[in-house]
């Protein structure tokens, strides 16, 4: 199983999360203010968090419920998802960045 402090929210998290859930409805988004994190991106960021905890913690629980031997892909998923969540705990927008960044990639080719 996992480690009982495995799903700890870290304070970053915890900041990102309370940020996010107090962003109101927008039709456009101001751009941020410099050394500021663009509204959309706490968002998305947030979504990605949620996400990768939701499909650890339903993995977690089919495996624990399974009888017979478990599914090999989804054992890499499970495994993939926690080295994300492990990352994420160290910076909530490293998901995000890593998106940002191979997307400016594929644009310069």
């Amino acid at each position: 199983g996992l480690p009982a402090d495995f799903f700890v929210r870290t304070p970053a998290i915890q900041e990102l999360a309370t940020q996010a859930c107090a962003t109101g409805t927008r039709f456009w988004w101001e751009p941020p203010k410099p050394g500021e994190v663009a509204e959309f991106d706490r968002l998305i960021a947030c979504g990605q968090i949620s996400a990768c905890y939701n499909l650890i913690e339903h993995l977690a629980f089919r495996f624990r419920r399974q009888k017979y031997e478990i599914d090999p892909a989804q054992r890499a998923v499970f495994d993939r998802a926690c080295r994300h969540w492990e990352q994420l705990k160290q910076d909530p927008y490293v998901l995000l960045e890593r998106r940002k960044n191979s997307a400016a990639a594929g644009a310069a080719r």
